[in-house]
């Protein structure tokens, strides 16, 4: 039997109630709504993880195993959502006696998800500990994106409270920042770019994954690239997580939505992906 097939396939199921039996790709959240405020109507957090469960455990799956990181540490996510990257950096480990300890932070709550059965269910089979999860919370701290407007309390996470010797998640975050111009303004941009590096020089290790370097994608990366003084990118240091994918796509309900959710694009089961550190700065992952 597959790894966590009864947990997985449950949770899946359950998050496929939010189609009501509609399951073409159309009923998928468009681009459009994949905000804050998206994320907020009834339904959508289930869409999302219906959408994205393979996609994002293969991709994280794919990179914990590439960097082999072992012994005790931290593992912060920020933007975390519903946890996605955590349950695919800790898919292969052992949870009877797993050393990680799973911070996250986000804007929401995603509790549409988090307070199912069926997510705890798996996430037991995953640690022993339940994960540590603040709401309301955004980064950077000296300015407030434009996404945040309208979430009453959101408060700033401080470089202070990351602390050193973790491991710092940035899940697919930056393009909801930075991908398009009318996000957060160019001025300010840097704001971002700056609390990332006050992360890593505390003495953390950053992962940054988010879309994979493209034509349509070049001046995003080139914008992150600079912000950060790191290396540039191109297609060929892409990072490939598709045999990755396979496993956690098998827990869809039918065949359609296993080869839908496994991606239908060359470039679907790939990432550009970053890795920081405060002795040896960034690099491309590849």
């Amino acid at each position: 039997m597959p790894k966590f097939q009864n947990e997985a396939t449950a949770l899946l199921s359950a998050c496929e109630q939010a189609y009501q039996g509609r399951l073409e790709p159309g009923n998928d959240i468009p681009s459009a709504s994949n905000t804050i405020t998206g994320y907020l109507q009834p339904g959508n957090q289930k869409k999302y993880v219906h959408m994205y469960f393979a996609k994002y455990v293969g991709c994280w799956r794919a990179i914990c195993k590439r960097l082999k990181i072992s012994g005790q540490y931290q593992l912060i996510s920020i933007g975390a959502g519903p946890l996605l990257c955590c349950i695919g950096w800790l898919w292969d480990s052992n949870p009877s006696d797993s050393d990680v300890i799973v911070k996250a932070y986000d804007a929401l709550t995603w509790e549409e998800v988090r307070s199912l059965s069926e997510f705890g269910a798996l996430w037991q089979q995953l640690s022993p500990r339940s994960p540590d999860y603040e709401a309301l919370r955004y980064m950077p701290d000296e300015i407030r994106p434009p996404q945040i407007n309208g979430l009453t309390g959101a408060q700033p996470i401080s470089v202070s409270e990351i602390g050193s010797g973790n491991i710092v998640l940035l899940p697919s975050l930056l393009n909801h920042l930075v991908g398009r111009s009318n996000y957060v303004i160019r001025n300010q941009q840097r704001f971002i770019f700056d609390w990332i590096e006050r992360v890593r020089r505390a003495g953390n290790t950053v992962v940054i994954a988010d879309m994979p370097y493209r034509s349509d994608t070049v001046s995003f990366w080139e914008r992150i690239t600079t912000g950060l003084n790191a290396p540039p990118g191109s297609e060929e240091l892409n990072f490939d997580f598709s045999t990755m994918v396979i496993e956690p796509a098998q827990f869809y309900s039918n065949s359609i939505l296993i080869q839908r959710r496994m991606g239908l694009t060359p470039d679907a089961n790939k990432a550009a992906v970053l890795l920081g550190t405060a002795g040896t700065g960034w690099k491309w992952l590849s």
